[in-house]
């Protein structure tokens, strides 16, 4: 049973529009990458509503119902569905909703398209098909149902004999008729372009050709552009033609060749174009003469903040901005003309290869490595999951028992088991000793200009470490200084101190008869105090008078307590921080003492420390453990962010004009001074290479990778490729070495293969491009790669050539490579400076991918989904005289399947990733029947919704041993998500399987799309009706942010409380 959850959402944006959502002059930029709509915030690319639909975004145009001056958004699936969003208030709603689907009819292969005008929205959802939405034009609410559905009349399909058209554009009216131009190729391959006009007539149409029909055109010509006057541009790799009604088609040769792929009006006169190089164009339209198609270049400037542009994909003209949408790059927002960089979205995709580095610590998270981008953008990514120190540096310390900063005289108080230092941090950032002592300090603090020490027998007022006043007190256990005066926890007594400059004056006392006093915090005008003996909250005010006791419900011990005001959530949140590393959160009601919404998670397994603090993106709290963690808000609930921190003793935040905003860490053996900037799970950082990155290794020291550079003629539009092996140094990612495979030789594979001496090499597969018009390479090599220990470069260890392409290789025990070369699996056995085949297996079509462990071998056929091989060692074969060796079939799938990803999953089972999308278990067959023995059932399978490209076994966040679910895999998607599937503990399956089903039945999803028909496996072959064996853990998350009536709902269903299930899904989300 397996668990399947988004660590990294997808970053593709593709499409793209823009919108007037809020009212009818502010246009918002809205984008969508794989199943989430995002609608920015005006001006940025920060998200205003981020919304999870159940099905894969293929469309997105906007339009302006009858009823409304707002805009409303049109929206497409890749399911053939339809909906209606609009924004109201705080909220996004859905109007209109429906499907398409047409069993047996066939998609363009360059997707759908989607036009729309004051009267009708087109779409060409089919091959040789539009469909009409008539758009109700009135204003009368008694002919407009409540719910929105009535925003169209009912869709009405009409058909053209140009069956493969890949684009569609709006043309200006014509005697009130809507036109629309296609451009298409006909049977003999040739482009043509055509327009259409549309007759209605009562309850149908009549679609009838326009005024305007041209070609044929070049190949390659794949962008239409209305110009205004009925005239159309069509523009093709080498040449533009102007097409005027009445009048032969004009061509001109374009200076450049290249192949346009998107395009964005900007004014009546002028448009923008994108290509497949990362090139952008204007095209300037003047009067009857042939448009100007100029490059857009960007001057360098020092004094203006340009960046370079990213690959596009989609672009969106805003007012007085430009939005580049990137799949290969960062998606950019630009200032307009002057192109200043505004914003950029990190885009992770296409994930190509994928490492996980474990984490140098038990407490910490792996780290990852990302092939990402393509071409120009391609570059590695360095992912960290969790909150990452900005380490300014540290200083060698040891010992530490407690660490305090006092901010006004810039002073940091270090305490020892026996003794304390005080550091003065100098206007440069400098640390200097000033002053130390014998006391064994519990508190220090500052009143005014003058420091504050609380040891266990006393209570000090220093200036320049004179005491101006001091008050005797035995046994002192816990002591907060707020700004109301000092509490103070001694002989299971409370005590209540007010400060002033010159004096130390008590207040109040408060005696706990018969209890041992525990953790103290005093905040605005309360005091807190928790006991060893008794699972008991006090809470009293300044005066020392008690103001209510709360019971805690639990047999732990508290060991520290915090109260802190989080953004987004009304109250503020009491933590309590037990001794087994769990933690207890209550919302505090200040005016009447009293608390709510009791939740539990888990922080690890040593007592919990807890210290607030602040960043840029405001209040968070600090908890120590042996796994450091921040806690912050986020949806106005708790969210819980692990610190990249190999330990962590004692924390304190430090505000300085010289560090700025800092953080002061006690680790074993040194202070850390740093910034915690960003408060997020994600941390990016972009090695630039410029190339596409196929594959990646790790060694000790060093990670190699494969690339491919693709270069252009500018007057032929001829590309060439080269490719590369290339050594990076592990932690700054300079380039070490590099070796350039041969001409029309490409890169296709990588592995790293340890021999049995103990020696590292790196594997590469190659493919020869030798036949343009052959669809199979017919030649390889493979070739085996040492690294000099001293100054990393390589060195040619052996080379092998084979008959086809390289796709796939793994290394096995014994100086095995098991290489996947076109339609065979072969294994070869290292030997001096060269490598010798020992066996061989017939695929089904070709090895795409292969996946280890031990001498367990998975196939991934690009058409016959897996099958399971078994290598055999090294054996001495008595009767024959020699060592036997070879590879053998064990299992099979029997059914169809396109693999593009696989690895083992588990003991027994292998996970793999199909081109549609599909996520696939597959487990040895349970049956008796001697046929079914090399069988593979599919045990489960799940709809993710993206083609996966890599899964790697490992997991990303450090999980207790009693957890839900235990995490065997990541993988990465070409849209640029990260996943993890995990297993799920027994006892745990069927409840989690009943809230899935429960909460799909609940959530209001927009565009009203079914959960289970969204993940259910689906294929050209194969749809089923909901998902097998498999939760998704992303709807699970949704619970978080349901209402509680609808949480009430769902805990109804599965006959638990909402807080068991809130913690549960907590502990969940903790997997990333």
């Amino acid at each position: 049973m397996a668990y399947v959850v988004t660590a990294s959402k997808a970053t593709s944006v593709k499409i793209a529009c823009s919108a007037k959502l809020t009212d009818e002059t502010t246009p918002h930029l809205v984008t969508a990458s794989s199943n989430i709509i995002s609608i920015h915030q005006p001006h940025t690319l920060k998200p205003l509503f981020e919304l999870t639909c159940f099905g894969r975004i293929a469309t997105l145009t906007a339009f302006l119902p009858g009823s409304d001056v707002r805009e409303h958004l049109f929206v497409t699936t890749d399911d053939e569905h339809y909906f209606t969003l609009s924004v109201f208030g705080d909220s996004v709603i859905t109007g209109a909703a429906g499907d398409l689907e047409a069993p047996g009819m066939i998609k363009p292969d360059g997707g759908p398209r989607v036009v729309a005008n004051e009267d009708y929205i087109l779409v060409y959802q089919y091959l040789g098909v539009v469909n009409v939405f008539p758009i109700q034009r009135t204003n009368n609410p008694r002919k407009r149902s409540a719910d929105g559905a009535r925003l169209f009349g009912t869709p009405v399909t009409c058909r053209f004999n140009e069956v493969k058209a890949h684009d569609l554009i709006l043309l200006p009216s014509v005697d009130k008729l809507t036109c629309f131009g296609i451009l298409y190729t006909d049977l003999h391959k040739k482009t043509h372009f055509k327009s259409y006009e549309l007759h209605p007539r009562k309850g149908d149409f009549d679609l009838l050709p326009g005024k305007l029909a041209a070609g044929p055109f070049q190949p390659g010509t794949d962008l239409a552009l209305d110009i205004g006057k009925g005239t159309v541009i069509c523009l093709g790799e080498k040449e533009m033609y102007r097409i005027s009604p009445g009048k032969p088609f004009e061509t001109e040769a374009l200076s450049t060749a290249t192949l346009y792929n998107c395009r964005t009006r900007l004014s009546a006169s002028q448009w923008l174009l994108g290509d497949d190089y990362g090139l952008l164009y204007t095209l300037d339209i003047e009067g009857d003469a042939m448009p100007k198609l100029k490059h857009l270049s960007q001057a360098a400037d020092p004094e203006k903040d340009t960046t370079p542009f990213s690959m596009p994909t989609v672009l969106v003209a805003l007012k007085d901005e430009l939005f580049l949408g990137s799949h290969y790059g960062d998606s950019q927002l630009f200032s307009w003309p002057d192109l200043r960089i505004l914003g950029k979205r990190t885009n992770l995709s296409p994930i190509l290869d994928l490492l996980l580095e474990k984490p140098s610590h038990t407490a910490g998270a792996a780290t990852l490595i990302a092939a990402s981008g393509a071409y120009k953008d391609g570059c590695l990514r360095v992912i960290k999951y969790g909150v990452g120190l900005n380490e300014r540096y540290e200083v060698g310390v040891s010992g530490v028992r407690g660490l305090w900063a006092l901010e006004q005289s810039a002073l940091i108080v270090v305490a020892f088991v026996s003794g304390y230092i005080v550091l003065k941090v100098g206007t440069d950032g400098d640390l200097e000793q000033i002053s130390a002592g014998d006391d064994n300090i519990i508190l220090a603090s500052e009143v005014d200009d003058k420091v504050l020490l609380v040891t266990k027998e006393e209570i000090k007022l220093l200036s320049d470490s004179v005491v101006i006043d001091s008050k005797a007190l035995q046994n002192i256990t816990a002591a907060k200084h707020v700004e109301q005066g000092l509490c103070v926890l001694a002989n299971n007594s409370l005590y209540s101190f007010a400060l002033s400059s010159s004096s130390i004056k008590q207040r109040a006392q408060h005696a706990f008869e018969g209890r041992e006093t525990g953790a103290l915090a005093a905040a605005n005008d309360k005091v807190f105090v928790t006991f060893w003996n008794e699972p008991v909250l006090w809470v009293g005010n300044t005066s020392l008078n008690n103001l209510a006791e709360i019971p805690l419900e639990t047999d732990l011990v508290v060991h520290s307590i915090v109260v802190q005001q989080l953004n987004g959530i009304d109250s503020p949140m009491l933590l309590l921080g037990m001794n087994d590393g769990s933690l207890l959160s209550f919302v505090f009601d200040s005016e009447g003492a009293t608390v709510s919404g009791r939740k539990q998670a888990s922080l690890g397994t040593a007592p919990v420390s807890l210290h607030a603090f602040n960043t840029p993106q405001g209040p968070n709290v600090f908890a120590i453990s042996d796994r450091p963690t921040v806690i912050y808000s986020a949806r106005s609930k708790l969210a819980f962010s692990a610190v990249d921190l190999a330990s962590c003793n004692y924390f304190t935040a430090f505000a300085n004009t010289a560090l700025g905003s800092s953080v002061i860490v006690a680790t074993d053996d040194a202070l850390r001074f740093g910034g915690i900037d960003d408060v997020q799970k994600l941390q990016f950082r972009t090695i630039k290479i410029g190339e596409l990155v196929r594959r990646l290794v790790e060694m000790d020291d060093v990670i190699a990778t494969i690339t491919l550079r693709m270069e252009v003629d500018a007057l032929t539009g001829n590309e060439t490729q080269s490719s590369f092996v290339r050594v990076y140094d592990k932690i700054t990612f300079e380039e070490r070495d590099s070796y350039e495979l041969e001409a029309q030789e490409m890169c296709q594979s990588l592995c790293l293969h340890t021999t049995n001496e103990g020696e590292q090499r790196i594997i590469v597969g190659t493919s020869y491009q030798d036949h343009e018009s052959s669809s199979e390479d017919q030649r390889g090599r493979i070739i085996s790669f040492g690294i000099n220990d001293a100054d990393k470069s390589l060195w040619l260890d052996s080379q092998t050539e084979v008959c086809g392409a390289v796709y796939s290789l793994v290394s096995v025990p014994g100086d095995g490579i098991v290489a996947g070369i076109s339609s065979y699996v072969r294994l070869y056995r290292c030997e001096s400076n060269s490598l010798k085949e020992v066996g061989q297996f017939r695929s089904s079509t070709f090895a795409i991918t292969v996946a280890a462990r031990g001498h367990d071998v998975v196939v991934g056929d690009m058409m016959r989904s897996v099958t399971t091989l078994k290598v055999r060692a090294q054996t001495e074969d008595p009767s024959a005289g020699r060592v036997v060796d070879g590879i053998s079939e064990e299992a099979r799938d029997f059914a169809p399947a396109w693999m593009s990803a696989v690895s083992y999953f588990g003991e027994t089972t292998i996970l793999a990733g199909e081109i549609e999308g599909n996520l696939i278990l597959y487990a040895p067959s349970d049956s008796p029947l001697a046929e079914n023995e090399m069988r593979l059932d599919r045990t489960g399978t799940f709809r993710y919704g993206e083609f996966i490209n890599r899964i790697v076994p490992g997991q990303i966040m450090q999980q207790d041993d009693d957890a839900i679910v235990k995490p065997h895999c990541v993988f990465a998607t070409v849209d640029g998500s990260i996943g993890i599937v995990g297993e799920i503990q027994g006892d745990q399956v069927n409840f989690l399987l009943a809230l899935q089903t429960a909460i799909g039945e609940t959530i209001s999803s927009i565009g009203g799309l079914s959960h289970a028909r969204f993940r259910a496996f689906k294929s050209a072959s194969i749809k089923e009706m909901e998902p097998k064996r498999f939760v998704d853990g992303d709807l699970l998350e949704h619970y978080l942010e349901m209402s509680l009536a609808e949480q009430e709902q769902v805990a109804k269903k599965v006959e638990r409380t909402t807080a068991e299930i809130e913690q549960i899904v907590e502990n969940l989300a903790r997997l990333h």
